[in-house]
């Protein structure tokens, strides 16, 4: 991560962005220029987030240099990814529809969705067995159970 400090940033407020980044375990590089002091945070910066710095003072900006998905990107990954689930493609230049109801509730209702998602042209077929919520008095899913069902 590269914070950039403000011009008139002062040495305590750059002592406290080294502090936040030495206490998430990285090491600083500390650049001072004649109008503004870069600090580069060297190290795994997924533990750090931009606006950890935006709301010190003296920080003008910060931001990632890494990529928070770099081991599905384009840079690391150039082909298309093509998962094969039984025989089916997904990924590439084949578009599959993927259908089914939001909670797996009983057999039956798996089997009617079954026949009605396979009637319509799709291939897979998806349940939610494990649904949090937001009250835990309403309706959760089967969770390991719906698997069988």
């Amino acid at each position: 991560m590269i914070i950039v400090m403000a011009n008139n940033a002062q040495d305590c407020q750059i002592q406290a962005v080294i502090d936040k980044i030495r206490a998430a375990g990285l090491v600083e590089h500390v650049s001072r220029g004649t109008e503004r002091t870069i600090i580069g945070a060297v190290g795994d910066e997924r533990a750090l987030t931009p606006d950890m710095f935006e709301l010190m003072e003296g920080v003008e900006r910060a931001m990632r240099v890494v990529k928070e998905y770099r081991i599905v990107s384009r840079e690391t990954q150039p082909a298309n990814s093509v998962i094969n689930i039984r025989g089916v493609p997904v990924g590439g230049q084949t578009i599959q529809i993927i259908a089914g109801p939001c909670s797996v509730e009983t057999a039956e209702q798996m089997s009617v969705s079954a026949r009605e998602v396979k009637a319509a042209g799709c291939r897979l077929m998806r349940g939610g067995a494990f649904k949090p919520r937001t009250s835990p008095y309403s309706f959760r899913g089967w969770g390991s159970r719906g698997w069988i069902i």
